[in-house]
């Protein structure tokens, strides 16, 4: 295990990286295959982001409200 700690910088309307398996010299090293943003939106800010194929994403909205649209596309060849 570890610890990291760093300054997170306010920009808004962005995502900030804080985290990856890939550290830098503006985030933190996280021991999975994982990418952790962060986003400062103002009043009717627009954002998007493209999932690369078989990545899955979870949004958590810590104040305010947001409209998501969200396109779902077919799954070709799913093993289950």
């Amino acid at each position: 295990p570890s610890y990291e700690q760093k300054s997170i910088p306010k920009m808004t309307n962005q995502f900030i990286l804080l985290g990856s398996n890939q550290p830098s010299e503006n985030t933190i090293l996280i021991h999975q295959d994982v990418k952790l943003f962060l986003a400062f939106l103002t009043k009717n800010a627009k954002l998007s982001y493209s999932l690369s194929r078989y990545r899955q994403c979870w949004l958590q909205v810590v104040k305010g409200q947001i409209k998501l649209n969200i396109i779902i596309q077919e799954c070709i060849n799913a093993d289950f």
